[in-house]
């Protein structure tokens, strides 16, 4: 949705929503399916759809995906919370069909392959995204002609905007959470 404007109130108060009731839900013990169902809930009762190829997920050091998936729709999926595990719950919500697809190059890039020509970059920014213009910090006026030999070597990875099949609008909240036995921590408040 477009920031600094009300437009789409209802749509980004029913993702603030169904991140609520998710956290609300999240202790060890509990199954990603039965995250995925609250927050599915929370979106219908606004009258959206949840986006169903976009999740939340587990993270590690240096690792933002790192392996586990927490849906944003019901799943029969039975995998169990553990304690010390932390989440990112990161509810997407349209007015559209549900569902995101590519839609050109961002600026926003990955190491793809560790080697001599990216040790700069991957000593900066290790296995996570970063953006073309922390690259300048790195390497100024040469961004670009580096930026081009390391894309055509694929070296590095661009990730992909991404739009609603449908034209829908969306928005996202999203917390990172650690996993306790009687609930969670919020890693993400500020104060």
């Amino acid at each position: 949705v477009e920031v600094g404007t009300t437009r789409h109130a209802k749509l980004m108060e029913a993702a603030e929503q169904a991140l609520g009731a998710a956290i609300r839900t999240v202790r060890a013990g509990v199954t990603v399916g039965e995250i995925g169902r609250v927050i599915e809930d929370q979106i219908r009762k606004y009258g959206f759809e949840p986006i169903r190829n976009l999740q939340g997920h587990s993270l590690e050091q240096y690792r933002l995906h790192a392996g586990l998936s927490i849906p944003n729709f019901h799943t029969k999926n039975n995998t169990k919370l553990k304690s010390g595990q932390v989440i990112a719950i990161e509810p997407f919500v349209t007015d559209g069909e549900g569902y995101v697809t590519d839609a050109g190059l961002s600026n926003i890039y990955r190491v793809a392959k560790k080697s001599v020509m990216t040790r700069q970059l991957y000593n900066a920014f290790r296995n996570l995204p970063f953006a073309e213009s922390w690259m300048y910090r790195l390497y100024g006026e040469e961004t670009y002609r580096k930026l081009s030999f390391l894309m055509k070597r694929r070296m590095i990875t661009p990730y992909f905007k991404l739009v609603e099949v449908k034209g829908g609008m969306v928005a996202q909240a999203e917390h990172t959470v650690y996993v306790t036995d009687d609930g969670c921590e919020i890693l993400t408040l500020t104060e």
